[in-house]
């Protein structure tokens, strides 16, 4: 594991223990999550596209105080696209309606003013649809340094502690624990941990785990400095250029997600209008039109 895939540790988190998409939730909310219980993540059968769509984020299921099922799709985002906000308004629409239950989206944000564009969600011009995700930002994941706390809960204690990058104290507390959890996955939170912290705290923190014995416990790679920042630099360069493929993939996707929950059959020539189409922000229209639409022809202005 690399600096470049800071992004899917915390969705790996996740799909270790869904619990800690819940708990992310409630600190979103500021709320007490008591009476919701036996967080799932959702089969690639039960939601194959929406799953598909979001890469490598999470669909969690949770038993409401009821004892129906609610759904909860989660989203890491380092920057600000308006684009994904619009995709999203066909993965949650999707998922609603196959699954006839509510559906809640928390985008974790690790700055607050991404989080604050993220929050502002979209009003869509002569709809009564206003979007708009739950956001979980660093001012709202507090530190955690009880060791028996950062035991139970390690992946919410590497999250805190990431959101609080400045904090030596609660690197440290978190740092000592994970290094000597009989887990393979804690060394991986760990080295995550490092990637998140600024260069000064970073260093204090690897000189502390070798005064404190416990490099002989850390694979060789995780102990090395963390230099090579053109390298890292180069494949952030790399991701970027694919990004523009995967975003049509993912705006298709979502059209296609939609159409078919609302059993709106297409023609072949349809069809492949859909996968040749090169133009996002047509295919988005296409989505919106699609959660309304009565026929497929409807969707692409036939009608």
């Amino acid at each position: 594991m690399t600096p470049s895939l800071e992004h899917e540790v915390p969705v790996e988190m996740i799909r270790r223990r869904p619990d800690l998409a819940l708990e992310l939730l409630t600190r979103a909310l500021e709320a007490d999550g008591a009476g919701y219980s036996d967080a799932r993540e959702e089969s690639i059968d039960m939601g194959h596209r929406l799953v598909a769509e979001a890469r490598a984020d999470s669909v969690v299921s949770v038993k409401g105080p009821d004892g129906q099922r609610r759904y909860l799709i989660v989203e890491i985002q380092r920057r600000y696209r308006e684009s994904k906000v619009w995709d999203w308004i066909g993965y949650a629409g999707g998922l609603m309606a196959r699954k006839r239950s509510g559906v809640i989206l928390l985008v974790v944000c690790p700055d607050e003013a991404t989080a604050a564009k993220y929050r502002e969600g979209i009003r869509i011009a002569d709809s009564s649809l206003l979007f708009v995700p739950v956001v979980l930002s660093p001012r709202l994941m507090k530190p955690i340094r009880d060791q028996e706390e950062i035991e139970r809960f390690p992946e919410l204690a590497t999250l805190a502690a990431a959101a609080n990058p400045h904090d030596l104290q609660t690197a440290r507390a978190v740092a000592e624990v994970l290094v000597h959890l009989d887990d393979e996955a804690s060394l991986f939170y760990y080295d995550f941990l490092r990637t998140q912290l600024p260069e000064h705290i970073r260093i204090q923190l690897e000189d502390l785990m070798i005064t404190y014995d416990v490099a002989t416990r850390l694979p060789d790679r995780f102990t090395k400095p963390i230099e090579d920042v053109a390298e890292a630099r180069g494949e952030a360069r790399g991701e970027a250029r694919g990004e523009a493929r995967g975003e049509l993939r993912e705006a298709i996707q979502a059209l296609l997600t939609v159409m078919d929950t609302r059993g709106l059959a297409t023609t072949d020539d349809q069809h492949a209008t859909i996968g040749t189409c090169q133009d996002k922000e047509l295919i988005r229209t296409w989505t919106v039109r699609a959660v309304t639409a009565a026929t497929a022809a409807e969707v692409f202005g036939e009608d």
